[in-house]
């Protein structure tokens, strides 16, 4: 009897020390799931930037070939020249009025 009792508290030892074990561990976290200040912090512009700007000139470039190539250049010179020569006829005409 003695024997089966001293066996007993020395399986309820073996299996509290191993539960303390476990619950003593910190738990580590791998290299993928740490923040790392080199990576987003290299002091350049971030990958977001650069494709925004680098969109921005690519849709600039496309819509300014567009108005250049389309004729839409020559219709804005010509009304810009338009303009320009009703503005002359009116200032023309109100100096001739006005004195």
């Amino acid at each position: 009897m003695a024997a089966s009792r001293s066996a007993t508290r020395s399986i309820r030892a073996l299996r509290a020390t191993r539960t303390q074990k476990i619950n003593n561990t910190s738990f580590k976290r791998f290299q993928s799931s740490q923040s790392s200040s080199t990576a987003t912090d290299s002091g350049g512009l971030s990958s977001g930037v650069i494709g925004g700007i680098t969109g921005g000139a690519l849709v600039f470039g496309a819509a300014y070939g567009y108005y250049h190539f389309s004729g839409a250049k020559t219709a804005v010179n010509s009304l810009h020249a338009t303009k320009s020569y009703f503005d002359s006829v009116c200032a023309a005409a109100s100096n001739h009025f006005y004195m």
